[in-house]
């Protein structure tokens, strides 16, 4: 056994201590590396008057970290016994944990693990900042408290209590993630961990080897994706109205309305001797019965009471399939995608590109590494300054707009895209890739190890899992009810234009007869006056 009377073992790089390369080590000593964890054994040693001292008034203004595991050894006759010695903050009282006994024949160490040791921050208060950005992140008030929502926030009350810590948490006013700049700093919530502004920043980071270096992640908590989205511009015409039939069959409705109408008029001098009713009032009637407005023909001539059968037999066959083709054709449009892959996009050059500034998909469009995304930032996002947003809303905005093709996440933006209905947002399945999400920490907190021990019981009891369903879009499913696609007003305006045309001719037609009709009467009763003088 090493002839020492106390000493301290650690292997915490925060401290500064003495290493005894060239001690032999006996097979206690060793056992003891193997229980901690370390390669290596680092010793301080005291004197003889160190023997008997009390370790909370020795070490009162001694900082341990919370993650340093720092062994105490202290001889009781042939026995020695191994103290744990840390702080779980700087103001934060010692704590002091029996760690186990060894002897010359014997060592008896504790069993239980460090990250289960230390499972507990005894109510410690960190820093906190987060943003309103659901569905990972939300926000409720309740007075001065904060109350956290959302997939992530959900998954952080839960560490909270299993860790049994609290935050002290800031709302931020914007979603900036942050990007290194060019002078070599971050930018946004990266750069405020990095220069230990805040012990946490909960919100959806995007785990990127840039991003190692400044902060450090929790456990993975949601596999999502980056896709190019783009918004459906094709605006629904007058004539779209007409493509439910194909124009051979518009053809052949219009030569039998002509039939028809020919039909009614002989018929109608042969058999009813009617030589008052011209040839377009046979085409009105036969018109406004392929419409299904009704319109009785006051007959008792059995060949005109036939023609009249049959016309309203073709036209409910007509009515009934346009009508069927024309819904259909509203609600459910197969759309086809202007490109399917990042080459086509650049090879067609119709689309300007945008990306959230601040952002890990900002840097992902500028690492040179990425090259066919690198070639994408250069030729259709760099030449116009307006295509770096702020917001996903103005992002938004520019793809109902124009053609703007944009590179995010997918879950924020489409469920912005719903609440805004401006149009109907659509991803390019052949121009995504796949990214993992979690909670961004300080680089050097000493607690990182614990909220990532505390994170374990989340994936076996469900809790993750059942917090990263709510990113999912859910389907609404209704027992005995069947669920219609919505029309939106813009699909349909052509015939509400329509119709307002209608009313506005109507109404000046009828104005114009009613004049007419007046004027006529005036004629009629000069007329009278100068005939009776």
């Amino acid at each position: 056994m090493v002839k020492l009377k106390v000493f301290i073992l650690l292997y915490a790089v925060q401290l500064m201590c003495s290493c005894y390369d060239d001690v032999y080590i006996s097979g206690t000593i060793a056992s003891l590396q193997r229980h901690v964890g370390t390669q290596s054994v680092c010793f301080i040693q005291f004197g003889e008057q160190s023997l008997h001292m009390n370790l909370e008034e020795y070490f009162s203004k001694t900082h341990i970290p919370f993650n340093c595991e720092f062994l105490v050894a202290q001889r009781k006759g042939q026995i020695v016994i191994l103290t744990e010695v840390y702080r779980v903050a700087l103001h934060l009282p010692l704590k002091l944990r029996h760690f186990g006994t060894w002897r010359k024949d014997l060592a008896n160490f504790t069993s239980i693990n460090f990250q289960d040791r230390r499972r507990s921050m005894d109510g410690h208060v960190l820093q906190a900042f987060t943003v309103h950005f659901p569905p990972f992140t939300s926000v409720i008030r309740n007075g001065s408290q904060v109350i956290l929502g959302g997939a992530f926030g959900e998954i952080w009350n839960e560490i909270q209590h299993l860790a049994n810590f609290t935050c002290n948490t800031t709302v931020l006013p914007q979603i900036m993630f942050g990007m290194l700049t060019n002078n070599g700093s971050w930018s946004g919530m990266v750069g405020m961990l990095d220069r230990s502004e805040a012990d946490v920043v909960i919100a959806s980071f995007t785990m990127t080897s840039a991003r190692t270096s400044a902060v450090s992640f929790t456990k993975p908590i949601l596999n999502t994706r980056y896709c190019m989205m783009i918004g459906e511009l094709e605006t629904v015409g007058l004539l779209k109205y007409f493509s439910p039939f194909n124009w051979n069959l518009w053809l052949a409705i219009v030569c039998s309305i002509l039939v028809f109408s020919t039909l009614l008029n002989v018929l109608f001098r042969v058999y009813e001797k009617s030589t008052s009713r011209p040839y377009c009032e046979s085409l009105f009637i036969v018109t406004y019965t392929y419409c299904m407005q009704g319109g009785m023909i006051n007959t008792k001539t059995w060949p005109i009471r036939m023609i009249q059968l049959m016309m309203y037999a073709v036209a409910f066959i007509i009515m009934t399939a346009y009508s069927g083709a024309l819904i259909s054709y509203l609600t459910v449009q197969q759309t086809t995608l202007p490109f399917n892959t990042f080459q086509e996009l650049l090879d067609k050059g119709e689309y300007k590109v945008g990306v959230k500034d601040t952002t890990a998909e900002f840097s992902n469009m500028m690492d040179v590494n990425n090259t066919m995304l690198h070639a994408v930032y250069k030729k259709l996002l760099l030449p116009d300054p307006e295509n770096v947003v702020q917001t996903n809303t103005q992002g938004i905005r520019r793809m109902c707009s124009i053609k703007f093709a944009f590179w995010g996440t997918t879950e924020p933006v489409l469920e912005k895209a719903n609440n805004m209905n401006l149009c109907s947002v659509l991803i390019v399945p052949g121009c995504c890739t796949r990214s993992t999400m979690a909670i961004a920490l300080r680089k050097d907190s000493p607690y990182s190890f614990i909220i990532r021990h505390a994170m374990l019981p989340l994936l076996y009891n469900g809790v993750l899992n059942r917090a990263t369903k709510m990113v999912e879009k859910p389907k609404e499913v209704q027992e005995n009810k069947s669920t219609y696609p919505n029309v939106n007003l813009k699909k349909v305006a052509p015939l509400l234009m329509l119709l307002s045309i209608g009313f506005i001719m109507s109404a000046v037609i009828l104005v114009i007869e009613r004049h007419n009709h007046r004027h006529s009467i005036n004629k009629i009763q000069v007329a009278k006056i100068r005939k009776t003088l």
